[in-house]
């Protein structure tokens, strides 16, 4: 192109958005509608009718996006999940320790504690829902033990792990009838509207400069479809690298996975968890509480669709957080979108970032009172 000459015609790419996640598709949207309204809508040919639709097409995503954190049980969920964690921890580790024990009584009763426990190792970092029923497994294979739990200590862990985990499954399944009774559209409905109002909203821009006669407007037009292309490119570049971080690592991000133990049978024949050949006769040096967690070896763990609906959940959870964060660290609003990557566990447990604008990472963490915190630099 000449110095000064702008071209015949301009070109708004699209952002294959249909590969966001629901977050990221409502806030491209969002900064992209956030860019046309602040152009003359008599220059791009376009009337408050069709800038209406388009509104209202994001506003239930927004909606829809807020949904599971609107619960009033969502925090509660956190801080429940997170106390199973820590006492799931504590029985594992107890039992850890005694197997060292000087006393031989205290020694033994861990060591065949151990066997029958083995295959629950790590289930602190399973998908929310896989955990609780692991957890009612652990409940059917301490019957064969009572004796020894009591010699270790560990009937009061047991009992308290109980009562959580009860409070924890009341709670989702009301927060699941809520979801039911609200009956708002899926995601999968509304986005498609999204994306139509758009294309119209680009189609009016593109024919709105091909066809205007004012060289002050086709330089304006033009500049707004820069800047569109300049968002498109930053989320697909986001996008692009969420998504090499999962292939990279698969197991990483805080995403639950089954732990388990590669060993033998199955002694206990109670409930155990996931069969995906965890069985607690093998390696009986191992660790039952160490966090030695192993992939089910049949699975690739970076499409467990347990971790991504758990990913999606925590999505959920902190997508109404992100504007009061933006403005905690002084950023403009809709520059953040959660990356889908989650480290650590309980109060420890960190969020990733992604800032649109300067293209730099963020982690954060949940505060006591449900806001989100920064957390710094990437561990």
């Amino acid at each position: 192109m000449e110095k000064n000459k702008l071209p015949r015609f301009v070109k708004i790419e699209g952002g294959n958005c249909a590969r966001f996640s629901n977050v990221m598709h409502m806030q491209y949207h969002r900064r992209l509608y956030d860019q046309v309204v602040a152009v003359d809508k008599e220059k791009l040919k376009l009337t408050d009718a069709v800038l209406a639709e388009w509104r209202e097409a994001i506003d239930q995503e927004v909606e829809l996006n807020k949904e599971a954190t609107q619960s009033v049980h969502t925090a509660r969920l956190v801080k429940l999940d997170a106390e199973r964690d820590r006492l799931l921890t504590n029985f594992f580790g107890v039992i850890r320790i005694q197997k060292l024990s000087p006393v031989a009584a205290l020694q033994e009763a861990a060591q065949r504690v151990e066997v029958i426990f083995k295959p629950y190792a790590g289930i602190q970092n399973e998908a929310l829902e896989a955990e609780s029923g692991h957890i009612a497994g652990m409940f059917e294979d301490a019957k064969k033990c009572t004796a020894d739990l009591t010699t270790l200590g560990l009937t009061a862990v047991l009992s308290q792990l109980r009562t959580v985990n009860a409070e924890f499954e009341q709670l989702g399944a009301t927060r699941r009838h809520e979801a039911v009774e609200a009956k708002r559209p899926s995601a999968t409905a509304i986005r498609p509207k999204t994306d139509e109002a758009l294309e119209f909203v680009v189609q009016h821009i593109q024919g709105s400069y091909l066809f205007s006669t004012v060289e002050a407007d086709r330089l304006l037009i033009y500049s707004l479809a820069a800047e569109m292309n300049k968002i498109t490119a930053d989320f697909k570049a986001s996008h692009k690298s969420s998504d090499a971080q999962k292939k990279k690592h698969p197991g990483d991000g805080g995403g639950k996975k089954p732990g388990g133990n590669p060993g033998g049978g199955n002694p206990g024949g109670g409930k155990k968890p996931d069969d995906g050949g965890k069985n607690p006769g093998g390696n009986p040096g191992g660790n039952p509480g160490g966090g030695g967690k192993t992939p089910d070896p049949g699975k690739d763990p970076g499409k467990d669709p347990e971790k991504e609906k758990e990913l999606d959940e925590i999505e959920k959870m902190l997508t109404p957080l992100i504007p009061a964060f933006e403005k905690e660290i002084g950023d403009r609003p809709g520059s953040l979108s959660f990356a889908r990557e989650v480290v650590g566990t309980g109060k420890d447990r960190r969020f990733k970032f992604y800032n649109t604008r300067t293209k730099v990472w963020t982690w954060a963490t949940l505060r006591a009172d449900g806001t989100l915190a920064p957390w710094g630099a990437e561990p």
